[in-house]
């Protein structure tokens, strides 16, 4: 039998015709754009990869950046610090306004700027029982807070869950600030009687840290209207009605007063700058202003007094109508700004005026920082003034200010500090804005909580304190470190 052969394998040869007649049915662009396909899908594959690899080394980059600028921002806390309690020293206290020219401006914060300002947030709150709003006071590395009930003390470097270094019972049914001068804290309580209201003037240690008692207490029997307090020239002044009450500025126990005068209206607002006390006085025609010589303390006559009814009476009635700065004192009136040389003596009349006829903003005190003075009105928004002008000044700008494209309707003024203009909108909410802006300017930073802010604010050594009415809080922000 003959053995079978295996078939021999047919060897494939490529059908170059049948390829050929292939390659000449597809378009040249079909060919190329796969091409393109693969290349841009080698190129992605290529920039993932490096994308991948190099996001550990972005974050990082990212990380060392923000720990600088935290590290840039707790710096400049602490020399925020050094400067704001170096300058207490040199202007002899801190107090509602800042400082007894009324300047409202904190010229020492570093930390809280117009670049970081974004970076704040709540870093904590304490319940309080107020009556009225009240101001914050921070000196020495403390913080002073007068509720309704009590005197709190807390320790200004905390950050989170603060608590009171200790507490002293006071009552205060009008929110008046503590004053801090020296190695003092002054406290007023406030009890609203009929007839007359019963005033204590209680003071204390400003280096006690704990279990802390007042050093001397003082009653007065006032009648009902508004007291003011003052700290200049180391002395204490404490009015009520049309008495001014002059206490010496280093006594620490069994205190009284060392004289008092009288004055013709009641006094709505003091101020002080070099060794001269301002008074603003107002009865049922007009205001008048008065300058004494801050060393008198009994039967004192003025320096020189300026009256008139040309002018509306400003409604505020919150004490806020005087400001001092580069020897000028500016009064506020309902409808008008009036400048004074502070250098005048005898018939003193205004260097020059600003005149709205819709008014100014009430509860709106005018602010000098940096040679510049800022006021608000109802026609013009925020006005900004040469603070060395002093003949036929004009301003220099004036804007409304702006959130989000839209007007703020009642700009109220409330303080600079780093170079930041702090305001409240009608609805309470506070605005931050770059103070050097001149026109169309908008907001840098805006807060608000859930009953909105009530208060004037506190900017010091980075942070922001208020007390919020509404809330019944003390609310602290600041940059997380």
């Amino acid at each position: 039998m003959r053995d079978e052969q295996p078939a021999p394998e047919k060897s494939e040869v490529p059908n170059f015709a049948s390829e050929e007649a292939a390659s000449e049915t597809t378009p040249p662009h079909s060919r190329s754009n796969r091409r393109k396909m693969i290349r841009t899908g080698v190129i992605v594959l290529i920039l993932a990869g490096i994308v991948i690899s190099l996001n550990p080394i972005t974050q990082a980059i990212s990380a060392v950046l923000e720990q600088r600028a935290i590290s840039s921002i707790r710096a400049s806390a602490t020399a925020s610090a050094i400067l704001y309690n170096r300058g207490l020293v040199r202007q002899g206290g801190i107090m509602d306004g800042f400082d007894a020219a009324h300047r409202r401006w904190n010229p020492y914060e570093q930390a809280i700027t117009p670049a970081t300002i974004n970076r704040l947030r709540p870093l904590w709150t304490y319940n309080v029982e107020m009556q009225h709003p009240s101001v914050p006071t921070v000196a020495g590395g403390m913080v002073y807070v007068l509720d309704g009930q009590n005197l709190l003390v807390f320790d200004a470097t905390c950050r989170q869950n603060c608590r009171p270094l200790w507490s002293y019972p006071v009552t205060n049914q009008l929110g008046y600030a503590p004053i801090v001068a020296g190695d003092l804290v002054y406290a007023l309580s406030v009890h609203l009687e009929e007839p007359a209201s019963r005033l204590t003037l209680l003071v204390f240690d400003a280096t006690c840290r704990q279990d802390c008692q007042p050093l001397w207490t003082y009653e007065l029997r006032v009648p009902v209207a508004p007291v003011r307090m003052l700290a200049a020239s180391e002395r204490f002044y404490l009015s009520s009605a049309r008495q001014v009450y002059v206490f010496g500025g280093h006594c620490r126990s069994a205190c009284r007063p060392l004289g008092s005068y009288a004055v013709e209206s009641d006094i709505d607002a003091l101020a002080a700058a070099g060794d001269v006390v301002y008074l603003n006085t107002l009865d049922k025609r007009g205001s008048g202003l008065s300058a004494i010589d801050a060393r008198c303390v009994q039967k004192c006559s003025a320096l020189w007094h300026y009256y008139t009814t040309k002018f509306t009476r400003d409604a505020s009635d919150d004490g806020t109508a005087l400001t001092i700065g580069n020897r000028v004192l500016y009064v506020r009136y309902g409808d008008a700004l009036a400048a004074f040389d502070t250098a005048c003596r005898g018939e003193c009349q205004p260097l020059w005026q600003y005149v709205k006829r819709f008014g100014l903003i009430s509860h709106s005190p005018a602010i000098m920082a940096n040679n510049l003075l800022y006021l608000s009105s109802i026609e013009d928004g925020v006005v900004i003034f040469d603070g060395n002008c002093r003949k036929d000044c004009r301003p220099l700008g004036k804007y409304k200010p702006r959130v989000r494209d839209e007007e703020v309707d009642l700009p109220r003024l409330q303080l600079v500090a780093g170079g930041v203009l702090y305001l409240r909108d009608a609805d309470n909410q506070l605005l931050a804005f770059d103070a050097a802006c001149r026109q169309n300017c908008q907001s840098l930073w805006s807060y608000t909580d859930r009953s909105n802010l009530d208060a004037t604010p506190v900017i010091a050594n980075g942070m922001i304190y208020w007390l919020n009415y509404p809330a019944q809080q003390l609310t602290a922000l600041g940059v997380p470190l």
